[in-house]
């Protein structure tokens, strides 16, 4: 994978990151800062502590945020920031290959040869 595609992915990865945060810190407000929630803590019980209240306005926030409907069986892409990053990714998976060809100025046929070398959009997390 080229700098300036691995570089585009951990951008776009890195918004969406501080989004969510943002979106956590907001409607559960929460007397934290975004440095302060681990991307791999668990969001409810041992981590942020959250409960089942929290979970709905947390809910009520992605899909708001996102523009985006999370389903009663997809639920359990709320265990850590990380996952909920993935999950976002994955849903909103060709805007984002449309956001970072467009960052990168390239045409649909040179992203689509870059991308078979590296699956973009895969649960791996890449080196930013």
């Amino acid at each position: 994978m080229s700098i300036a595609l691995n570089n585009a992915i951990c951008q776009s990865r890195a918004e969406i990151l501080a989004k969510i945060k943002r979106i956590i810190i907001d409607n559960l407000n929460l007397d934290l800062t975004e440095d302060q929630i681990d991307d791999d803590s668990p969001l409810f019980g041992t981590g942020l502590g959250l409960d089942s209240i929290d979970a709905l306005d947390l809910v009520v926030g992605i899909e708001e945020g996102f523009s985006i409907k999370v389903g009663e069986d997809e639920l359990y892409v709320f265990k850590s920031v990380n996952a909920l990053v993935d999950y976002i990714i994955d849903r909103n998976k060709s805007d984002s290959q449309v956001d970072i060809r467009q960052r990168l100025g390239m045409e649909e046929h040179e992203f689509r040869s870059e991308e078979h070398t590296s699956e973009l959009q895969s649960r791996q997390y890449l080196v930013c």
